[in-house]
């Protein structure tokens, strides 16, 4: 499973159960809800961090720059303009897991 791929990890090493759920969720049903929870979840950081929307960026020039936009009390304002789909998410993560510091 990608989410699994040990080449992936953060600050803290090999993403944990918790981190590998999330991706799994936005993997299994891209949706507002699971994007938002899981596009800034960092797949690389050896030198260079690399965050899951970084990755669907480096794989797809023309995914949105710019998320969500909420007020001061934490309400949505404008949702994201664009959710990836299963395969951009593959991609990304692949991408991710291949990486290397020179990203």
């Amino acid at each position: 499973m990608l989410t699994r791929d040990a080449r992936l990890s953060n600050m803290f090493g090999s993403l944990d159960q918790d981190i590998q759920t999330r991706l799994d969720r936005v993997m299994d049903k891209p949706s507002h809800d699971t994007w938002n929870d899981a596009h800034g979840i960092i797949l690389r950081a050896d030198t260079v961090w690399l965050t899951l929307w970084q990755a669907v960026l480096a794989v797809d020039t023309s995914f949105p720059t710019s998320g969500q936009v909420t007020n001061m009390a934490g309400d949505v304002v404008e949702p994201w303009p664009v959710i990836p789909s299963q395969i951009l998410i593959a991609r990304a993560l692949r991408f991710a897991a291949r990486a290397h510091t020179s990203v």
